[in-house]
């Protein structure tokens, strides 16, 4: 009988492969951070031409149009739960966005051309739109309406002197709006019109700012609006019987560095109170 021999590999190759696979490694790690970078830059990007979008939107049509964002536990707002009983499509449609919460937002106009005196029409703009993956903007800015909280600049003080920081206030909030989509029904006592409350930034026909401070009734915004933007991820709690998001629990928000929305970096998207345009504030790690 002959013995068959099998081949194998020599040092030489093994050595040739894990100097090609460090040559990879080397080329390729840059890449992923810079990729990591260009999240929020792409977030931000993605948010100014939507902002920008609802401002054009509200002056075309010459109506007030709102930009409603999905905050963390909507599916727990009274309002909400109510849908399972009342519109079990609307329900069905609150389970989907389960997990684009604090990253979802769409754009909503009440009031419509056409419509008649005292009768108006509700319509929702476009599907939910979700900020790129990495991207989301952080539990602050969702607090109680007329909250503020601290982002803290990396500008050296003097000491035993507060540093500078930029206060931000949390969204304005509204329970006037369909949700989660334009044909929902209302809930409340009697004629009330009442649906789950969202965070909102509003434009009116002129392209300014405004907030509700009534079922109908608007003002100016008395200050600029500040977005602010994190990196990281969103942690979703699902059902492991169902493997379906679970709308008892809260998202977890990981921020990644932590605390970059507030304080190792930033990127503060603002909006003029009184001509609706938006700039960016950024602040790199020092």
């Amino acid at each position: 009988m002959r013995l068959r021999r099998r081949g194998g590999f020599t040092l030489i190759e093994m050595l040739t492969v894990i100097a090609i696979i460090g040559i990879l490694a080397a080329i390729i790690g840059p890449s992923l951070g810079n990729f990591k970078a260009n999240v929020t830059a792409s977030a931000t990007q993605q948010l100014l031409a939507d902002i920008g979008r609802a401002r054009q939107l509200a002056m075309s049509q010459h109506t007030t149009v709102y930009m409603v964002f999905l905050p963390p536990g909507f599916a727990q707002d009274s309002a909400c739960i109510a849908l399972r009983d009342l519109d079990r499509t609307s329900w069905a449609q609150c389970l989907s966005l389960l997990d684009k919460q604090m990253t979802a937002y769409n754009f909503v106009s009440l009031r419509n051309v056409g419509d008649q005196p005292g009768r108006h029409t509700a319509r929702y703009w476009s599907s939910w739109k979700t900020l790129p993956e990495g991207a989301f903007i952080p539990v602050q800015k969702f607090a109680t309406p007329n909250q503020t909280f601290n982002i803290y600049t990396n500008v050296p003080g003097v000491v035993g002197m507060v540093r500078p920081y930029v206060t931000v206030a949390a969204f304005s909030n509204t329970f006037s709006i369909p949700f989660p989509n334009a044909q929902s029904p209302p809930i409340g006592p009697g004629t009330s019109r009442w649906w789950t409350t969202l965070p909102y930034i509003a434009f009116n026909y002129l392209g300014q700012l405004v907030q509700l401070v009534g079922p109908s009734t608007e003002i100016l915004r008395p200050a600029d609006e500040i977005i602010p933007l994190a990196k990281g991820s969103v942690l979703y709690p699902h059902d492991p019987a169902t493997k379906m998001g679970n709308p008892a629990l809260l998202p977890k928000a990981i921020e990644t560095p932590p605390g970059n929305s507030t304080t190792n970096s930033f990127n503060l998207i603002c909006i003029d109170r009184l001509t609706g345009r938006t700039y960016v504030k950024r602040q790199e790690v020092r």
